[in-house]
């Protein structure tokens, strides 16, 4: 399903993203300004050179159709962490699902847009980056398959559809699709998770989007409503930027911002006595560890390439705050027992 939407830094500093990612090169001298994969680990975003993680939750695909409380509810995406929406060109009626009539979903429908658009961009001397969601929740089907391998036409991935799994399932969709283009890595990209399963699992989506080292995390809107008494609710639809959507946001910012994300790799393959959907590590190896616990438990985390003194912070997911920090020695294995049930995570650092 191919949309044409668009990416740039607005005045509050928030993102808008989704199927075209578009960037200006009237001069070419500013190209790394824009938002663009990122140079040293294509499986994530730069914007002006630096590494960036989208993270985002908004209660319509479109906001600027609905400017009532706009500016408001942009100031608490910001302020939960948050810098990613679905989109600027898209509109729904409420009721009014499909802007077009509905003949399937052909490959060669994307794959015309994707060329028409890459052609148009070319024209005025622009890059641009375009993919196509596809609807169907097996990552692994052949229509998908033709996305991962036109890395040329569909220069970035959206797995949103993914988010119809749940628990190990869902992670080892990405992870496949990661390991698949390693070859050509580009960004992975989730514009919406979906809430049918309740919160809890939205919650561990987002945080297992990022733990296997995806580009983007966003919460679907929560239903197909105009009225600004529905800006901060959440549905079976999605979290929205419901409270436990800006908990989860604000949790998932401190993390990333006291990790180097964009140096790490999916590391489970460094426990031992892990149960299955039980805890997912990044890994800095030798320097940076992070866990994340869907609900509590208590695994074994091999840190033998990091020697010396290390430093460990356990973050209350649920409230957004930091526990106090703990020391341990590195050089072998360590036991890590979340502090609670519900989500945790873990950063261990040398000291």
């Amino acid at each position: 399903m191919v949309k044409i939407k668009f990416i740039f830094y607005a005045r509050i500093v928030v993102l808008l993203a989704i199927t075209l990612i578009a960037i200006s090169c009237k001069s070419t001298g500013r190209l790394n300004d824009y938002i663009r994969p990122y140079t040293d680990n294509p499986y994530y975003w730069q914007y002006k050179g630096d590494p960036v993680i989208l993270l985002g939750g908004t209660w319509q695909d479109n906001l600027f159709n609905h400017p009532v409380g706009l500016e408001r509810h942009l100031d608490l995406l910001l302020e939960s962490g948050g810098n990613y929406v679905r989109n600027v060109m898209s509109h729904r009626n409420t009721g009014n699902v499909y802007a077009y009539a509905q003949s399937g979903e052909e490959l060669a429908f994307g794959d015309y847009w994707a060329d028409y658009i890459h052609q148009k961009a070319q024209d005025i001397g622009c890059k641009v980056y375009v993919t196509d969601m596809r609807r169907n929740a097996n990552l692994r089907a052949s229509d998908h398959y033709h996305i991962y391998d036109n890395e040329e036409r569909f220069n970035y991935l959206d797995v949103a559809q993914n988010s119809w799994m749940t628990g190990q399932q869902h992670y080892d969709q990405i992870l496949f699709v990661r390991d698949y283009i390693n070859e050509a890595p580009r960004p992975i990209n989730t514009v919406k998770i979906y809430n049918r399963d309740g919160a809890e699992e939205s919650m561990a989506r987002f945080f297992r989007i990022i733990f296997v080292g995806g580009a983007s995390a966003r919460f679907h809107r929560p239903a197909f409503r105009d009225d600004i008494d529905a800006q901060e609710i959440s549905t079976s639809w999605g979290l929205g930027l419901g409270p436990r959507a800006q908990t989860t946001i604000r949790s998932a910012r401190m993390l990333v911002d006291s990790f180097d994300l964009f140096a790490s790799r999916p590391g489970n393959d460094l426990f031992s006595e892990r149960a299955e959907n039980e805890a997912y590590a990044l890994v800095n190896q030798g320097e940076q560890y992070a866990v994340y616990f869907p609900d509590g438990g208590n695994v074994i985390l091999n840190v033998s390439d990091a020697q010396g003194q290390l430093q460990l912070r356990w973050l209350d997911i649920n409230d957004s705050t930091w526990q106090d920090t703990q020391y341990v020695e590195g050089g072998g294995s360590i036991t890590l027992q979340a502090p609670g049930s519900g989500h945790w995570a873990i950063v261990i650092k040398k000291d």
